[in-house]
């Protein structure tokens, strides 16, 4: 997190704090009176490009077609593949709630 002075408003673009377990309790501890704002993407597009940053790293991976399914045929989806968990954003913003729900309105 860059330093901030009074009066200052501070920025901080990292996706790990919305999925990290520990994040919403570390930024809380931190300081109580944080304000989120949550900007997320379409969570098919970011999937895609979560793959697309992987195989370019390591193109010996799966197909994103066989890791994004169980099953195709009946479209059931792979929810522990990280690159799709992340976009499951009713999960990550429930567990930033309970953590930051003793902050007066912890979402602007």
């Amino acid at each position: 997190m860059p330093r901030t002075v009074e009066g200052q408003i501070t920025m901080e673009k990292t996706p790990s704090y919305f999925v990290t377990n520990e994040a919403p309790q570390r930024i809380h501890s931190m300081a109580k009176d944080t304000k989120l704002i949550v900007v997320v993407r379409n969570p098919v597009t970011r999937a895609i490009s979560d793959y697309t940053q992987t195989l370019s790293k390591k193109p010996e991976i799966p197909t994103f077609e066989v890791l994004a399914f169980k099953n195709r045929t009946l479209g059931l989806i792979d929810a522990s593949w990280s690159a799709l968990r992340i976009g499951i954003y009713a999960l990550h913003l429930g567990e930033l709630d309970a953590v930051l729900s003793s902050i007066s309105n912890p979402f602007c």
